[in-house]
């Protein structure tokens, strides 16, 4: 379950919201609330929003260390959103996923890699 959709909401419902409850394994992408400099941007710029689960963000974390990387959570999304096929229109084509991010310390790596189911 998305627990911190923040900007997603706020583009469906047209206005910048606050949603003191965000929540997420990926801290970095989970704010309370939206800025209305942000919230302008990306009415203008954005073309979509992809939502990707909570577990999906924690198996793309586990599956990249298994592959030598260590990655945070915010960090990894995208590549998550990928393996999920969440991306449109990228059948045949060469995707470029930038993972990011060192800010994670062991503990929580161990947390989300022992909770990942493969």
């Amino acid at each position: 379950m998305c627990v911190a959709n923040t900007m997603w909401q706020s583009i469906q419902k047209g206005e910048a919201l606050t949603i003191p409850t965000a929540n997420s394994i990926a801290a970095g992408l989970a704010p309370p609330f939206v800025g209305q400099h942000a919230f302008r941007l990306c009415q203008q710029y954005v073309q979509d929003i992809i939502v990707v689960p909570e577990e999906s963000i924690g198996r793309a974390v586990t599956q990249l260390y298994r592959q030598g990387l260590v990655v945070e959570p915010s960090g990894a999304v995208s590549y998550a959103a990928l393996a999920l096929g969440l991306v449109p229109d990228v059948q045949g084509r060469k995707v470029v996923v930038v993972v990011s991010g060192g800010n994670i310390g062991v503990a929580e790596l161990a947390d989300i890699t022992r909770q990942t189911v493969d």
